[in-house]
């Protein structure tokens, strides 16, 4: 998440400075300015291009990790409820299993006790 913050804030800074810079150079134009000036300009404005374009790409695989860690917290999120689940259901099965061999038990006692008092 930082790293996408970061790559966010980079790209926006960029924005930021490619829009002020043809603004400039707008004004330079109008201003009716030296043509070294304004190619100065030009070539600041392409490089500013070129660091957008690589922000972008930063910006796009920072959202593509946040989305690819997103996933496996999702996924290991369920995978948790379902272990979870069968826990439980485990555990349901065992008590049914101890009620059982109690009830057995008690059965098995009922009968020798009836038996010796006979």
């Amino acid at each position: 998440m930082e790293q996408q913050a970061e790559a966010q804030a980079r790209h926006d800074q960029l924005t930021a400075a490619l829009t002020t810079n043809y603004s400039s150079l707008q004004r330079l134009r109008e201003e009716g300015t030296l043509v070294e000036q304004l190619l100065l300009f030009e070539r600041h404005n392409e490089v500013l291009r070129e660091e957008l374009v690589l922000a972008t790409t930063a910006l796009q695989e920072a959202d593509d990790e946040v989305a690819r860690r997103r996933k496996a917290l999702l996924k290991t999120s369920q995978d948790k409820k379902v272990l979870e689940k069968l826990k439980n259901h485990q555990n349901l099965l065992y008590r049914r299993h101890l009620d059982q061999l109690e009830r057995r038990q008690l059965d098995e006692i009922a009968v020798i006790r009836h038996q010796r008092e006979r």
